[in-house]
């Protein structure tokens, strides 16, 4: 049952129906679990509305965030503002595009004429993400390993993790790190300056990245945001937040550069004023 809390801030029709659709979602999930076994690099069929991909998954266990992109019911909200916000011809930066479902709508709704460059910092999954957009033909997609920072050069993650935060829980607890062999080394990069060296101008501007999207929009300078206007699309995640850079604090970060900021249930859009 949604908190109190919830409810007032979401409203009571669409917190319960959030709640229903959830436990719904949650029952359908535990009845496939023994069905769900992994098999490596197996090919599922998936229909997200009216787009056709296809993703495996590696050896993963199948986790519920895995299972909701195979029956194509993963973050509605967020699927709903790529294919509405989207039009062919646009570009689009990706920040932590994970597995590619969300790459692959993004490819779909700025079509042929239109770009997506997405970046994954996790080696792992950056390796099913790049078989999938090859998998699908998405001509129009660029990928980067990269990890979004600027505390030390590289993170190391550990070569058969299957899960990204040891190697993010090393990178904040900011100890000293040296190259490992053991382990597989991504460099950090700033995201202003890679979009200046590759001449990418994004319209828009998707992150995913459990808390670093406050580093990512520190690291887009004034000007940049002055001079070409992306519009910012970001799950927020408070709880990686510091206390003192909250989501107060990016929206006046954000309305320095001329930024009008909303917060749309789980995700901030933020689009250049028009005056």
């Amino acid at each position: 049952m949604p908190s109190f809390k919830t409810l007032k801030r979401k409203g009571v029709r669409y917190a319960l129906g959030s709640a229903l659709r959830k436990s719904g979602h949650d029952i359908e999930y535990f009845s496939d679990r023994r069905r769900l076994k992994p098999t490596p690099e197996k090919v599922y069929d998936i229909n997200v509305d009216d787009v056709n991909i296809h993703l495996d998954f590696g050896d993963l266990p199948i986790s519920k965030a895995i299972w909701q992109r195979i029956e194509g019911v993963r973050e509605p909200d967020t699927t709903a503002i790529i294919r509405s916000l989207l039009r062919p011809g646009d570009k689009v930066l990706e920040l932590g595009s994970c597995f590619g479902y969300f790459t692959l709508l993004m490819s779909a709704s700025v079509g042929e004429s239109g770009r997506v460059l997405g970046v994954e910092g996790f080696p792992k999954y950056f390796r099913i993400l790049s078989r999938n957009i090859t998998r699908n033909n998405a001509t129009n997609v660029d990928l980067m390993n990269a990890f979004i920072g600027s505390k030390k050069a590289f993170v190391n993650f550990e070569d058969g993790a299957i899960s990204p935060y040891g190697g993010i829980n090393s990178y904040n607890a900011e100890k000293v790190i040296e190259h490992d062999s053991e382990k597989v080394a991504v460099e950090c990069i700033n995201i202003g300056q890679i979009l200046y060296e590759k001449n990418y101008h994004p319209s828009h501007i998707f992150m995913d990245i459990d808390g670093f999207e406050v580093e990512a929009i520190e690291q887009l300078p004034s000007r940049y945001l002055h001079e070409f206007n992306p519009t910012l699309i970001f799950e927020h995640h408070e709880k990686f937040y510091e206390s003192n850079k909250g989501i107060e604090y990016l929206k006046e970060l954000l309305s320095g550069c001329d930024y009008e900021v909303r917060k749309v249930y789980g995700n901030i859009i933020a689009f250049k004023k028009l005056f």
